[in-house]
């Protein structure tokens, strides 16, 4: 794996609050890091990445595998079927706990695809319907429901398989058409495709099925328009593909069935596109069409071409080929995608560079008789920057470096300070440095010696999560103290204080309704729950569906 720089840190846990609810930079940047190939001669595509940032996708070569990709474990090779044998795979879909599915053909061009699915390192073929010969798995969601196609040309039909058992799905929308191939599938059982209208063989119709209530509709076209391709569908209920009249030229879209189809602004010097992935916060990706392949992201609000995004001297060229396309985002803003990197044709996954990762996840002290127990965890491997911990007898310092790139490769570190005098309040920092010099500093805590913890502050995980109008999250504490939860948008925003005050040591609740400090109703999206004392911090996520 090779990035083209290292990650500037930026935490929403603890630098975005002590910044005052400073704003995600406009445009946004990233790293970019090659997802790297199977054989040394294959080139590779990256089809499609979970909300938890697993990407599938494939090495391309004789033979063509499929693979899985997470930032801490890189690249691993998918076996291809021997049984019956298929030796071009490609990975199409992949869930939150690492099931991928996709396709399996004889020869590179497609001929006579099965459905396979890949789980725990070992590859199967998902069962027909009975008379059927050809099919195709395109995603799969965390409850293990998987969509796709069976079939081929005029008769393909959309399916589901559900416990590995194949359903082909005839649901009509309410003006008879009905679905062709499945796309993508979230958590609620919803599913999104291509659909065929019987009075009209020339119109996309872009298809809406519940697979729990076992109905179908259309998704809306844009105006002027009459169709639609979608192509990813997010838990929070936002649907991502391309609208047009008949089958002409598309324009990118989302939908949802709060705000409607909204028209997503094409980058420069393109006059076409299709939106490809979707989070739940409603941040899209793409690819748009003119001279050349234009991948581009879409934050809610604005349309960025993601050549404009990466640093200088990347090597990498997203604007100027017919190969680059951008086909998934996480939850956390991992984008995946293919590119040309010095020529060659391959993966790649696009890490935010600020503000949507909350790279800092965990920062607390324990003090005892031996010293001070400093521990922090990060979201993100830091073999490329430098980690000092700092001490100082005050807040405003002198700070003192007592440590420098400890275990820096680890997500988790512990480092015990033997020298931080007892009886007193001792205060430590993380300064975070890149290769280019920008330095950060995480975290800020302190912490009497000695001192007994008894495991210091906990934060449980929200529940419901996904949650619709609100949720409740648990919090543990030692020992009586200050403490304050907060709950702050993927910009660092905050959204509403739940609890600021004096608790004392045990077992306590904090509930969100769901609301602003307005009073207003949050968006549908992706936010953090922060527990803060003295001594810690703990962050959880939470889904807010509506």
């Amino acid at each position: 794996m090779t990035t083209s720089r290292t990650l500037p840190v930026l935490s929403l846990a603890l630098a975005l609050l002590l910044a005052a609810g400073a704003a995600l930079a406009t445009p946004p940047q990233y790293l970019i890091v090659d997802i790297g190939v199977i054989a040394p001669t294959d080139f590779a595509q990256g089809n499609r990445v979970s909300l938890t940032g697993i990407a599938t996708g494939r090495s391309f070569g004789n033979p063509t595998r499929a693979f899985s990709w997470t930032v801490d474990g890189g690249l691993v090779a998918l076996p291809n079927p021997t049984s019956p044998a298929r030796n071009y795979c490609v990975g199409n879909g992949v869930n939150d706990l690492g099931a991928v599915v996709g396709n399996g053909t004889t020869t590179s061009f497609g001929s006579s695809p099965l459905p396979l699915l890949w789980q725990g390192g070992a590859v199967s073929v998902l069962a027909l319907p009975g008379g059927q010969t050809l099919g195709r798995a395109n995603d799969i969601n965390n409850d293990g429901l998987v969509v796709g196609s069976i079939g081929s040309g005029s008769v393909e039909y959309g399916v589901k398989w559900s416990g590995g058992v194949p359903t082909v799905i005839t649901a009509q929308t309410p003006g008879g058409s009905w679905l062709r191939t499945a796309y993508s599938v979230n958590d609620a059982g919803q599913v999104v495709g291509f659909g065929i209208d019987p009075a009209n063989a020339a119109r996309n119709v872009g298809i809406l099925y519940d697979a729990v209530a076992n109905t179908a509709a259309e998704v809306p076209a844009l105006p002027g328009h009459n169709g639609t391709l979608p192509f990813d569908i997010s838990n929070s209920g936002y649907v991502v593909g391309s609208s047009m009249l008949n089958q002409g030229s598309g324009m990118p879209f989302i939908w949802s069935a709060a705000n409607g189809t909204k028209e997503i602004t094409l980058p420069p010097a393109t006059s076409q596109g299709s939106c490809r992935g979707v989070n739940n916060a409603g941040w899209a990706v793409g690819t748009a069409g003119g001279v050349y392949a234009v991948p581009f992201l879409y934050d809610g609000e604005q349309t960025y071409a993601l050549a404009d995004l990466l640093p200088p001297g990347s090597g990498w060229d997203l604007a100027t080929n017919t190969s680059s396309s951008a086909m998934g985002i996480s939850e956390d803003g991992i984008i995946v995608g293919s590119g040309v990197l010095n020529g060659s044709v391959r993966a790649y996954a696009l890490i935010p560079d600020q503000g949507v990762a909350a790279l800092l996840q965990v920062f607390a002290a324990e003090a005892g008789d031996a010293g001070v127990d400093v521990r922090w965890a990060l979201a993100l491997p830091g073999g490329d920057l430098r980690v000092d911990l700092e001490r100082a007898p005050a807040a405003d310092g002198p700070w003192t470096v007592i440590a420098s790139r400890v275990d820096a490769e680890a997500l988790a570190t512990t480092f015990r300070d033997p020298d931080a005098e007892p009886g007193r309040v001792w205060h430590y920092r993380l300064r975070v440095t890149e290769r280019s010099g920008a330095t950060y500093t995480l975290g800020e805590l302190a912490v009497e010696r000695p001192v007994l913890w008894a495991g210091g502050p906990q934060l449980g995980a929200p529940w419901p999560n996904p949650a619709r109008d609100g949720a409740q999250v648990a919090f543990r504490l030692p020992a009586a103290q200050g403490v304050t939860v907060q709950v702050h948008d993927v910009r660092g925003h905050l959204v509403r204080s739940l609890v600021d005050g004096s608790f004392g040591g045990g077992e306590h609740v904090a509930g969100w309704d769901g609301t602003a400090a307005d009073g207003l109703r949050a968006p549908a999206g992706v936010y953090f729950v922060t527990l803060k004392t003295a001594t810690a911090v703990r962050t959880q996520r939470l889904v807010l569906a509506r």
